[in-house]
């Protein structure tokens, strides 16, 4: 029985719903962190109160709940509260519950977007609580699922810290010498903050201690790969590739960098980095089949079916001479079983697919390279399940999320790096504009323009469905907008919740051309490939970060054509304006550390959450931590003398690998 249902509250229908957020034990809610805090302890009056601000008003109830359904189906509860200055409106929508709940001459808590107009102020869908002495906190806000709620998660937290001990991680010379609160006092003041200052002091022990695992395991790993053997390749020779275009010189010198590792008879064990539109694929594709012509076989793993499917193509129109296989989560029954099959008998040469790569029933007759596409949405543990369908396989991780250098060889330091630092020849940059509201029609005028001279276009929206606020974009109602104002165009939509079958058509599609205008949520970031595309639109482009920017423009601009990518945003900050400036990825990646901290750069997942969530990646601390992993180890190989790290290296690394220390 889950030591959940020991919770007053908590019975097995929220037991269900707490697993889709991955709580399923005391310890997987505590390391279950906020997403942000409010500050409560500052309360407001309607005498300072401004519009647009974010405020915390004490009020009393001066009337009762004023009830109206609206066509839609939206119920809205009116109740005016008053203060010790004027009187203001609190709007619920579909609350009934909650407003017939408060009571006329009763004080409580509104904690929510103020709205000023003239003398009328409301707060549309507060936070309300009954005041008490407890009212002026620090308040931790969750990610929440449907039918969980911020107390929920609060119980749970309260509850699990009162009655499981942590364990600490952390050795305890570098809790002294950084001065480092102990897990369990971190913990604490993450959950239950007193102060905006207990939560700055708490991150600083989580960002050190999530940066000090995470450097910890892949220096474990590269220690134990070290001088590792593998297949010694005995050709190196592509030339009866028809290779339609010339490579780079960058091109080349990482594909002669991987075959000498594999010449030497060493495990090639490399990250293969590239702004978007470099060129990895081609170093790949040469790789895999210098690989075959070496009588071994090749897995090329990637996030998505969109970019699967779009793998296999690019293959299968060099018309080599290799058995290739696609194997993504909607590859049918039957054709699974053949494809597997082939793997196991060696008559399939390369398999390029998602996830379903690594399930535990795909096994290969000589897995000679493993190639991980687009790495920084795989963990370290996808990686090395990969690896372990091979003898000592060969490794080539890809990504086009390009970072300084120094913190590569950091952030990968279990792997040698390669990069792919300049563009194919003929490749125009692509034009950044930031606009606003205002320059709507000019956009669409434009992008009539484009499509009339036989151009494509996508538009991307920061959300599939309609939000409560109103404030964002939603592709689906965007579509059908869009359809009306573009009439006589050619208009799809594209969004994650569809299936990969429905997907793929409509990729397919915009790919032969027979869509002009493809509306989308970012599952077209990774890896699509239309040369006909020379128009991307981003709407609410203040909701994304700068290397997500920069990874939807490099959809467009591959090819000759002059290509365009706007920003639509009511926030024309610096931040932005940096796009405009710049195509080169490694500028942007940079200036996207310093803003927002370690954001898309780790793929693996933990508690539901990122498994560096609430951490800053400060390159300073991540240097510290670097050197205190190296330091570990080097005192203690098998980690002997840290047996609480130690079976976290054993939890964490690999299934299989109980016998490690062996």
């Amino acid at each position: 029985m889950s030591e959940l249902l020991n919770i007053s509250g908590i019975g097995p229908k929220k037991l269900s719903y707490l697993e889709k957020i991955s709580i399923k034990t005391l310890s997987d809610a505590l390391f279950f962190y906020p997403r942000g805090y409010e500050d409560r302890t500052i309360f407001n009056d309607t005498k300072t109160v401004t519009d647009g601000m974010k405020t915390c008003i004490i009020g009393m109830i001066a009337s009762k709940s004023k009830n109206t359904k609206l066509r839609s189906g939206l119920e809205i509860s009116k109740i005016r509260a008053v203060d010790d200055f004027s009187s203001f409106e609190i709007n619920l929508f579909n609350q009934k519950y909650l407003s017939d709940s408060l009571k006329i001459g009763e004080t409580y808590v509104f904690y929510g977007v103020a709205q000023v107009f003239g003398n009328k102020i409301t707060l549309n869908s507060p936070s309300v609580e009954l005041y008490t002495e407890k009212s002026s906190r620090i308040l931790p806000i969750y990610p929440l699922t449907k039918g969980i709620s911020q107390n929920d998660i609060r119980k749970i937290c309260f509850y699990a810290l009162n009655n499981i001990q942590p364990v600490e991680l952390i050795p305890q010379e570098l809790l002294e010498k950084y001065k480092l609160p102990e897990i369990k006092k971190a913990l604490i003041k993450i959950h239950f903050p007193k102060t905006l200052e207990d939560v700055m002091q708490a991150k600083r022990r989580v960002s050190f201690e999530n940066l000090f695992l995470y450097t910890v395991k892949l220096e474990f790993l590269k220690s134990r790969r070290k001088g590792i053997d593998s297949f010694r390749i005995k050709t190196t020779d592509y030339s009866d590739m028809d290779i339609p275009f010339t490579l780079t010189g960058a091109q080349l010198r990482s594909v002669n960098e991987c075959l000498n590792d594999m010449e030497s008879g060493l495990q090639l064990n490399r990250l293969l980095q590239g702004d978007v539109g470099s060129g990895k694929t081609i170093v790949a594709l040469i790789l895999s089949y210098i690989l075959i012509k070496n009588k071994k076989q090749v897995a090329f793993m990637v996030p998505t079916e969109i970019l699967a499917t779009q793998h296999y193509d690019d293959f299968l129109n060099f018309n080599l001479p290799i058995k290739i296989a696609l194997l993504t989560g909607s590859t049918t029954a039957k054709n699974k079983r053949i494809i597997k099959q082939g793997l196991k008998d060696g008559s399939i040469d390369i398999v390029i697919g998602t996830h379903a790569i690594i399930s535990d029933d795909v096994d290969f007759f000589d897995l000679g390279l493993c190639i991980v596409d687009e790495q920084h949405r795989f963990g370290v543990l996808q990686r090395a399940k990969l690896l372990s369908k091979g003898d000592n396989a060969h490794i080539l991780v890809m990504s086009a999320t390009p970072i300084p250098r120094t913190l590569a060889l950091i952030l990968y330091s279990d792997l040698d790096l390669s990069i792919i630092d300049e563009l194919p020849k003929g490749r125009i940059p692509v034009k950044t504009l930031l606009l606003d509201e205002s320059s709507r029609k000019k956009v669409n005028s434009f992008i009539k323009k484009q499509i009339d001279q036989k151009k494509q276009a996508y538009i991307v929206c920061p959300l599939i469905d309609e939000n409560e606020t109103l404030e964002l974009k939603d592709a689906t109602n965007y579509y059908e907008n869009i359809k009306l104002l573009f009439k006589d165009y050619n208009v799809a939509l594209i969004h994650g919740k569809m299936k990969p079958a429905e997907k793929d058509t409509i990729m397919d599609n915009f790919k032969k051309g027979c869509i002009d205008i493809l509306i989308s949520t970012t599952v077209i970031e990774v890896g699509v490939n239309v040369p006909n595309a020379t128009i991307m639109v981003i709407e609410n482009a203040e909701r994304f970060g700068l290397s997500s920017l920069h990874q939807l423009r490099g959809r467009v601009g591959r090819s000759s054509e002059q290509s365009y990518c706007i920003l639509i945003s009511k926030d024309k900050s610096e931040r932005l304006a940096i796009l405009e400036q710049t195509n080169d990825g490694f500028l942007v990646s940079k200036e996207d550390l310093n803003l927002r901290g370690s954001g898309d750069f780790f793929g693996t997942r933990q508690h539901g959450q990122s498994d560096l969530s609430l951490t800053d990646l400060d390159v300073k601390v991540l240097k510290y931590a670097h050197l205190e992993a190296q330091n570990i180890l080097n005192k203690s190989q098998n980690l002997e003398n840290y047996p609480n790290l130690q079976k976290y290296i054993v939890d964490n690394l690999h299934d299989n690998m109980s016998n490690i220390f062996n």
